[in-house]
C-alpha cells in the first residue's frame, strides 16, 4: 500500500469533532449521498440520511470523555481507493450513568473529498483485555510445548536457558 492524501486525514478528524460535538449536519457534510456504513455486526446502512440518523440516535444517548485519537493512517489500496484508518479510544458514559472504556477503529473510504464507505469496529477494553489474555495464555502454552518443558516466558534468564542450553 501507499500513504494516502493528508487532506482526507483532516476530513476524518473534522468528522469526529463534529460527531462528538453532536453537530450531525456538519458531520454529514463529508458523507456522500450514496455512502455505505458497514457495522462490525454485519449490518449495512445505506445512504447519507440513514447513516446520520443512525449516528444521531446512537451518539445523542452517550457522552464521550477523555477522547483520544491513538493513530490515524491514510492509505491507498492496490485498486487506488483512498482510505483513512482512525484508531480511537474514550470513556463512554451511557444514559444509565455507567462508564465503559472503549477502543475502536473507523475506516473511511474517500472519493472526491467525500466518504463513500465507512466501516466501524468497537471493542470494550475489558473485553479486549480478556481476549488478549486468552491469546497470551494459548501462545504461552504453545511455546512451552515446543520447548518441551515448562518455564516462565517472562523471565529473560529462563528464556535464555531454553534457547541456549537445551
Amino acid at each position: 500500500f501507499k500513504i494516502g492524501d493528508q487532506k482526507n486525514v483532516l476530513l476524518a478528524e473534522k468528522f469526529h469533532q463534529d460527531l462528538f460535538a453532536k453537530d450531525y449536519k456538519k458531520a454529514g457534510e463529508i458523507i456522500a449521498d450514496t455512502a455505505e456504513f458497514h457495522n462490525e455486526d454485519g449490518t449495512l446502512i445505506k445512504g447519507k440520511a440513514a447513516i446520520l440518523d443512525f449516528m444521531e440516535k446512537g451518539f445523542s444517548q452517550v457522552k464521550f470523555k477523555n477522547y483520544e485519537i491513538v493513530a490515524i493512517i491514510p492509505t491507498v489500496g492496490e485498486n487506488g481507493h483512498q482510505w483513512v484508518n482512525v484508531w480511537d479510544k474514550a470513556d463512554v458514559e451511557t444514559p444509565d450513568g455507567k462508564t465503559q472504556k472503549l477502543v475502536w477503529v473507523d475506516s473511511f473510504r474517500f472519493e472526491n473529498g467525500k466518504v463513500v464507505r465507512f466501516d466501524g469496529y468497537v471493542k470494550a477494553l475489558k473485553e479486549f483485555s480478556l481476549q488478549l489474555q486468552d491469546d497470551i495464555t494459548k501462545v504461552d502454552a504453545e511455546i512451552q510445548e515446543l520447548a518441551g518443558t515448562k518455564f516462565n516466558i517472562s523471565s529473560p534468564k529462563q528464556v535464555g536457558e531454553i534457547l541456549f542450553e537445551y
